[in-house]
């Protein structure tokens, strides 16, 4: 439940395998005036480029616990996470919640199936370039334009190698522990996830949990931009009138 606060709720973004803080800035122009954006930029990329990749999700989570805990103290706030970062914002709130942080009042997990089920290592990060290149491409996750750029595919390689050697690690073992948190889950119809799957990420939290379907496939964000950022308005607005009937 969002906290009695005069100050803007923070949208903290968190971005999928291979990606930045920069996919998420041009949301900024369809939030709500009362909502400010906070896309995390995680080591290795952007402004963080010469900072060493995560060796694991724990490293991954602990740095952004760091980042994100100064400015989450006196004001409301919720997560949104696609794809790897989806798995990255339940671990985070796992984190948050066990260290006595403030949690977020809506998590929003976008393009993955729940982290409950045992999985054989992917080992997409042993991929040769061609390889690796052909499956994000494949995923929607990359552009001809880019893959076609050498200069360019020098420094996303070894990004999306780097997050998808963590990723391949984290999925390994089921994930099992609720969160005290509301939950909502995102998704593309013709990303190829199976619905049971999306829909047990309802058995990881002890709050609600809502599903919104979307036309498109792993990345429909790009084709739904404008519908996604208003979904999250709504339901930050919902929260408050939820806390306004408890006041």
């Amino acid at each position: 439940m969002l906290k009695a606060s005069t100050k803007k709720t923070l949208l903290i973004c968190l971005p999928y395998a291979g990606g930045s803080s920069h996919f998420f800035y041009k949301w900024k122009r369809y939030l709500n005036p009362s909502v400010e954006i906070f896309p995390v930029e995680i080591a290795g990329r952007g402004r963080r480029s010469k900072d060493f990749f995560y060796n694991s999700f724990t490293e991954a989570v602990a740095d952004i616990e760091s980042i994100i805990v100064p400015a989450i103290q006196d004001r409301p706030y919720v997560l949104f996470g696609h794809s790897m970062g989806s798995l990255l914002a339940y671990e985070l709130c796992c984190s948050l919640e066990q260290q006595g942080n403030p949690l977020p009042d809506i998590t929003f997990v976008s393009g993955h199936d729940a982290p409950i089920y045992k999985k054989e290592q992917r080992n997409y990060h042993l991929l040769n370039d061609e390889q690796l290149t052909k499956k994000i491409i494949k995923m929607g996750g990359l552009s001809n334009e880019v893959a076609e750029n050498d200069d360019l595919m020098r420094i996303f390689l070894p990004i999306a190698r780097a997050d998808f050697n963590m990723l391949d690690q984290y999925l390994i073992e089921p994930k099992t522990k609720q969160i005290s948190v509301d939950l909502t889950l995102l998704y593309g119809t013709d990303d190829g996830m199976i619905k049971e799957k999306l829909q047990s990420w309802g058995q990881l939290t002890s709050g609600n949990f809502n599903m919104y379907p979307f036309s498109g496939g792993h990345f429909y964000l790009n084709e739904h931009e404008r519908e996604v950022v208003d979904l999250i308005n709504r339901s930050i607005e919902n929260q408050f009138k939820i806390y306004k009937n408890y006041t």
